[in-house]
């Protein structure tokens, strides 16, 4: 380390202390899991709890049908600004291939729809597979209130989509109203995107079957769907249900006084905070400090106190008052190459000193965030049957191609179960068009 290096690093530890930053040892994985089981369990009881462990009443399937009992389904991934329709097919080995794949934009990305054209021009860019199947396989990943396995009502929209008239409304019988079939001439089955990466998991691993499965997603948000056998708000006991946890909204973990403050200003904007009596309460905490598309924003915030505080150079002070729109994958460039031209080498200007102070800080906050994830994780082992392997279905890019994150989840992962005395074989896994798998998958056991 140069004397400029030791310097940042030093100036680093003294602001992170004044911003009342969580050391590494606050975060103890026990009773992050401890809290995490109780929330669990408030949730399935359906009692107040930052987990609202919503049911999917779908279970995993033991295996799908062979080439000799052919299905089909087509299937609908709507989840963000676009669009994607496809046929499925079951094949051999729990197999699923598509065919006639449409990407599109979302309804109600380019203007504000009413209800009747919201669903009008759905079913338009959904017909084409539709027609050709008796099934339908629809991972809708907007917050929902999943009602059965088939239908779920809309509590709001994210992502920028326009179409007032569509919150509260159901969402399956919307689709199918406006496809124009018969009454029962189709089925159809609603899920979410952590859902559909829980049925997509594959069932073995080298001829051993998989014990159990995890649903995680790690991409622009967070969340996770888990196996329960008993869940008690709606009488179910029996084989595994996927539970869509809501993950992110988990809040019983160590912040300081500038994660505070980001939260709330960055929950203002979204409009993302609820009443709690004579205060605010911030929705998804958790997501907020591990997740794609706030750790660019959580970056800059922590550097824009820093340049206020006097720990960058003025003219990375100056060039960071300007720095518009922060993104994660400003984060990813420069951790792979600070000095290159991208939007935090240029705050930095090549500079050693703010260089190092940015990276270092990065550093912080990413090893913070990895640490967390993986005592999300430990907390969801926990609770599986460890008699033999787990999969770990992972969608999301920020996990798979953040710089160093995976390798950090993993090392802290491992740390957090031997600190908790759990002994668990487990592989992380990326199913392609996990979120088309999934529903085709769910569409297949109607």
């Amino acid at each position: 380390m140069t004397a400029g290096n030791k310097k940042s690093n030093k100036k680093l530890i003294e602001f992170l202390i004044g911003a009342g930053f969580p050391r590494p040892e606050d975060l103890d994985p026990g009773l992050f899991v401890f809290n995490f089981h109780k929330a669990m369990d408030e949730g399935l009881a359906g009692r107040p709890s930052d987990l609202g462990a919503y049911p999917s009443y779908l279970c995993a399937a033991p295996g799908l049908p062979g080439a000799s009992s052919p299905l089909t389904a087509a299937v609908i991934d709507a989840g963000g600004t676009r669009l994607r329709t496809a046929l499925a097919k079951a094949g051999a080995g729990g197999r699923v291939s598509f065919s006639g794949l449409s990407r599109e934009l979302m309804p109600g990305v380019e203007g504000e729809l009413s209800r009747r054209a919201f669903f009008e021009a759905l079913a338009e860019k959904a017909r084409p597979a539709v027609s050709r199947a008796s099934r339908i396989g629809f991972c809708f990943s907007y917050p929902m209130e999943q009602q059965s396995a088939h239908e779920g009502r809309l509590k709001t929209w994210s992502k920028g989509i326009k179409a007032a008239e569509v919150v509260g409304q159901e969402v399956g019988a919307g689709l199918l109203e406006a496809l124009g079939y018969p009454k029962n001439e189709k089925k159809i089955v609603l899920l979410n995107d952590t859902i559909a990466a829980y049925l997509a998991a594959p069932e073995s691993r080298q001829g051993q079957p998989y014990a159990s499965r995890i649903g995680l997603v790690l991409g622009t948000g967070l969340n996770a769907a888990w196996g329960a056998v008993s869940i008690p708000k709606i009488g179910y006991r029996g084989p595994p249900q996927a539970v869509n946890l809501e993950a992110g909204n988990f809040s019983a973990f160590p912040l300081g006084a500038l994660d505070n403050d980001f939260l709330l200003t960055i929950s203002a904007r979204e409009g993302s905070l609820e009443a709690s009596g004579p205060k605010v309460r911030v929705l998804n905490p958790l997501e907020k400090v591990t997740s794609g598309a706030y750790l660019g924003p959580l970056l800059a915030h922590y550097l824009k106190a820093a340049a206020g505080e006097g720990y960058l150079s003025p003219g990375a002070a100056g060039r960071l008052a300007s720095y518009q729109n922060p993104a994660s994958r400003d984060w990813d460039d420069f951790i792979r190459d600070p000095y290159k031209d991208h939007p935090l080498g240029r705050v930095a200007g090549g500079g050693e000193a703010d260089t190092a102070f940015i990276l270092g800080l990065a550093d912080r906050l990413l090893e913070r965030a990895a640490g967390l994830a993986a005592c999300l994780i430990a907390a969801l082992l926990c609770r599986c049957e460890l008699s033999g392997p787990v999969c770990l279905c992972v969608e999301g890019s920020t996990f798979w191609n953040m710089a160093d994150y995976r390798r950090r989840i993993r090392r802290r992962l491992k740390g957090c179960l031997r600190d908790l005395g759990i002994t668990a074989t487990y592989d992380f896994v990326r199913v392609k068009d996990a979120c088309l798998t999934g529903a085709a998958k769910a569409a297949f056991g109607l």
